[in-house]
Order: C-alpha cells, then sequence, then structure tokens
C-alpha cells in the first residue's frame, strides 16, 4: 500500500515512530539483496549495522555503512536503503524534541564501543 506521500506504507514501524519515548531501538534482520525503497521517517534515526554493510542513498550522496561507522539521518529525509549480503540491522528512532541537538544534515558517525553498547541496549528494551 503506498501513503499519500508515494512511498510504500510501513505498519511495521508505526509504533517505532509514534512511540511516546524520547528514543527507540528498533532491531531487524534482512536477506541479501533487500531493498527498502525511497522513504522517510517522522522522526530523527541511527542507522546501524551489527554484521553486514548497508548502501544508503540520499537525495545528495550515497553512504556505504559498515559495523565500525552508523549514518545519522535527520527527520523526513529521503533515503533508500540496499543490503548487498545479509544484514544485522540496528536503529535509534529519536523524537525531534531530542534530535534538535543532532546533526541537521545527514552525517556519518564513528561507532565506539560505548555507543555500539548503548545502541544494542536501546534495542533491547522493545518499544513498550
Amino acid at each position: 500500500m503506498m501513503s499519500h506521500s508515494g512511498q510504500r506504507d510501513r505498519p511495521w514501524l508505526r509504533p517505532f515512530e509514534q512511540a511516546p519515548h524520547n528514543l527507540v531501538g528498533y532491531a531487524a534482520d534482512y536477506p541479501a539483496g533487500h531493498y527498502t525503497g525511497r522513504h522517510t521517517h517522522p522522526r530523527a534515526q541511527l542507522l546501524y549495522a551489527i554484521a553486514g554493510v548497508m548502501r544508503v542513498e540520499t537525495d545528495h550522496a550515497l553512504f556505504i555503512v559498515p559495523p565500525t561507522t552508523a549514518l545519522w539521518l535527520p527527520a523526513q529525509e529521503p533515503h533508500a536503503v540496499q543490503m548487498p549480503d545479509t544484514l544485522q540491522m540496528r536503529a535509534l528512532f529519536l523524537r525531534g524534541s531530542v534530535a534538535r541537538s543532532c546533526p541537521g544534515t545527514v552525517a556519518v558517525i564513528a561507532v565506539s564501543s560505548l555507543l555500539r553498547a548503548l545502541i544494542l541496549a536501546a534495542c533491547n528494551e522493545g518499544v513498550a
């Protein structure tokens, strides 16, 4: 199903995008060749792969995101993600009030051991 903005409806993401929490972790594993199609999110997103590599295309650049880095995407940033091989994605969705102090543009973030642990902990919390 397509939304009024022309992108595919993603009902499984709604709980993460509409949660009452300031920060929500999302975990999903994808098969090789999976492609999300171009889309946006109402919340800012930090994309991270614990295993595998993502190819993320925005309107202005193409990013190859290995497990040593994450990609910051401001809210409503159009992007598409391709998984050349199997991928274990972990992501954080941040409410606007929290994301205001973060970059206003797409940015590559080095993932330290501490940041990795925080991402994984947030993903283990669930939405509720």
